[in-house]
């Protein structure tokens, strides 16, 4: 079956059109507009947005299919045609994944408004591997179905994880509209009938059963009566994954501390409006951070996905940026060394999510900045050196073990009577999710005064948690539930 370039271009129109719709809603919802056609946009959220999602996964499905035949009657064809047609088919799925990434960070936004009063839950989703593309075929077919016709179910609404990235177990969740917490995570069965009619078979799991032993809880799962025994076998073992992550992993050795952080939210505001589109602007932020931005014109979603020469910005980016990034180097040091990252995306637009942390949609920052750094018109990259912020962990009489130490340094611990282990787990927090070097100073510092409070370890476990309080207001008495 044949993919043309016709057909492309008109799934990805109609992305562009669902995206911007659910952009706007989420821009009022961020906002905290209250109105009737707003909590009418919210319920067909998810909705509009799965079916811009189902709809690039069946074109990416077809694509393939397509290669694969090409592939097994490669003799009937000249060796530069198949070569040619091959490359731009690679190129048209490669760009539809990357669509379907830019929809599910938008849904990912969506999906942390409802999980904002569930962080632990949330945290355990990240256990599970992340979970690239969209599910098609049967099983989409019932998400879908299911999600057109139970936007709400008992009073408590539908979230729909496959339009994110972060909901990584169950097929959806059930936000309690009074009590503002997820009470259900679901798993749902589909099965294909006669006359193209589906059966679908919901299984939930309580938020709530911390008390219960797996065996009591597995117990009560009762499969379809005409439920296939694989698919039947395949249900127990998802619930047991869900009950286990919802189960409360309490420890009486666990303490919190609540530290007023410092963002470079400044520093990437003044870069977008800066920004042209000719070359690369240049924003030094920490003493090792340097943050490279360039706008691009407005053009189709089609035309920026497969037209725009990123390549090209890359390549060229290491000529204009010799001499900001000199002002990077640490004079008389030994561990000097530059990270080059992406804020938002990785180059094929895969999520940069990290446990702990705030989708960028949600941070204090320009709506047009966001909205183009989400759709692509904005690039930002940055370029970190780490031997600032680990010297100062060193002056405050830390060994820090870092891959970016050279050899001699890493082998030398004279001295030393505290350290700081994996290191580098700090480096997303300050190149992917703007966190200052000077706060995760302040972290560690925190973290050595509760453990010599408590007197009882040798070692703690750092797990942050990034909370801005104007998101975490979730309650109509006002009352701060951070």
């Amino acid at each position: 079956m044949q993919v043309t370039v016709k057909e492309i271009k008109e799934v990805f129109k109609f992305c562009e059109e669902s995206y911007d719709h659910c952009w706007k809603v989420l821009g009022a919802l961020k906002r905290g507009e209250s109105t009737k056609d707003l909590a009418n946009d919210l319920i067909l959220f998810q909705e509009r947005l799965a079916f811009a999602l189902f709809k690039l996964q069946n074109l990416r499905n077809r694509i393939a299919q397509r290669m694969r035949y090409l592939v097994e009657h490669k003799k009937k064809y000249k060796k530069e045609w198949f070569a040619g047609r091959m490359k731009n088919l690679t190129s048209y799925s490669t760009g539809s994944n990357q669509v379907i990434n830019i929809g599910k960070a938008i849904g990912d936004a969506f999906a942390f408004f409802f999980y904002r009063a569930n962080l632990d839950l949330l945290e355990s989703q990240y256990l599970h591997k992340r979970i690239q593309g969209f599910v098609s075929g049967i099983g989409g077919e019932g998400e879908l179905a299911f999600l057109q016709n139970y936007k709400h179910l008992d009073g408590k609404l539908t979230i729909y994880h496959g339009t994110t990235s972060i909901l990584r177990y169950g097929d959806f969740s059930f936000y309690d509209l009074l009590e503002h917490e997820i009470t259900e995570i679901a798993e749902l069965k589909t099965k294909k009938l006669e006359d193209n009619k589906l059966e679908l078979s919901l299984t939930l799991i309580g938020t709530k059963i911390q008390k219960k032993p797996k065996e009591q809880v597995l117990s009560t799962i009762k499969p379809h009566a005409g439920m296939d025994q694989r698919i039947a076998d395949k249900l127990k073992k998802q619930v047991e994954a869900i009950a286990k992550i919802v189960k409360s992993q309490k420890n009486k050795n666990n303490y919190s501390t609540n530290l007023e952080g410092s963002f470079y939210f400044k520093e990437i505001q003044d870069l977008y409006s800066q920004s042209g589109f000719v070359k690369p602007i240049f924003v030094h932020a920490g003493d090792g951070l340097l943050f490279a931005g360039m706008r691009f014109p407005s053009a189709s979603l089609f035309t920026r996905t497969f037209n725009r020469k990123y390549e090209r910005l890359i390549n060229n980016l290491p000529q204009n940026i010799i001499e900001p990034a000199k002002k990077l180097v640490k004079q008389n040091s030994k561990n000097n060394g530059l990270i080059m990252g992406q804020l938002l995306y990785n180059p094929d637009f895969g999520d940069k999510n990290t446990s702990g942390t705030i989708p960028l949609f949600w941070y204090p920052l320009d709506g047009s900045l966001l909205k183009d750094l989400y759709f692509s018109h904005f690039i930002v990259f940055s370029l970190f050196n780490p031997v600032h912020l680990i010297e100062d962990l060193q002056v405050q009489g830390y060994y820090v073990d870092s891959k970016y130490l050279s050899a001699e340094t890493r082998k030398n611990k004279a001295g030393f009577k505290k350290g700081v282990q994996h290191f580098d787990l700090f480096i997303t927090y300050i190149v992917n999710f703007l966190q200052s070097e000077k706060s995760v100073l302040s972290s560690v510092l925190e973290a050595e005064r509760i453990l010599l409070e408590t007197g009882t370890a040798t070692m703690s476990y750092i797990k942050p948690q990034f909370i801005f309080d104007n998101l975490f207001k979730i309650h109509d008495d006002g009352n701060d539930n951070s």
